[in-house]
């Protein structure tokens, strides 16, 4: 019996792997555009200042860590989320024949246009931010030689030289998102 079920396993190994990169996939892509796509990075939490002997002063406080966390965590988080776009692309571009400072431009403006939609429209924004790495996955499952770990790696080895422009690009999104909710913070208030 074991003989004749023995075409089985090497099938189910290979069935077990798809089904288990696609679920790691899955819960990669869910995280990722749950993120990159909130329009708030980070909530400003302003408990009641009531009784406090100086109300004023703890409000300045925390408006000013608020600020500090936008000036340094949302920048670090911006090199991350474009950092996975550019990643995906390069990955995904088996071929090679996408040059890495168009990689590095489509990244890029994609987190841009994430982020503006982020402000606009959260449900618009999230599906900008997802079907770029579903369309990969479909990419990789109708030609999985879409995947080449060396044209990527030769292509990662050429970033360091576009260092000027990635620090341009990233720049751009860092204004562009400061921007952005110093606009969203003025509309807020009027």
């Amino acid at each position: 019996m074991l003989n004749e079920l023995g075409f089985a396993l090497p099938l189910l190994e290979q069935f077990g792997m798809f089904v288990g990169g696609l679920v790691l996939y899955g819960f990669f892509i869910f995280s990722f555009y749950k993120h990159v796509s909130k329009r708030l990075l980070f909530e400003l939490s302003m408990p009641s200042f009531t009784g406090a002997k100086h109300p004023v002063l703890l409000r300045l406080w925390r408006r000013f860590v608020y600020a500090l966390k936008y000036l340094f965590l949302s920048p670090f988080l911006f090199f991350l989320w474009g950092t996975v776009i550019t990643v995906i692309l390069l990955v995904f571009d088996g071929s090679g024949e996408i040059a890495v400072e168009t990689t590095l431009l489509i990244a890029m403006a994609l987190l841009a246009a994430i982020r503006i939609t982020a402000y606009i429209n959260q449900e618009l924004s999230a599906e900008l931010a997802k079907t770029l790495p579903l369309s990969m996955l479909a990419v990789f499952l109708l030609d999985m030689t879409a995947v080449s770990v060396t044209s990527f790696l030769d292509k990662l080895s050429t970033v360091p030289s576009l260092l000027p422009q990635l620090s341009f690009f990233f720049a751009c999104v860092v204004v562009l998102e400061f921007t952005l909710r110093l606009i969203d913070a003025v509309v807020k208030h009027e």
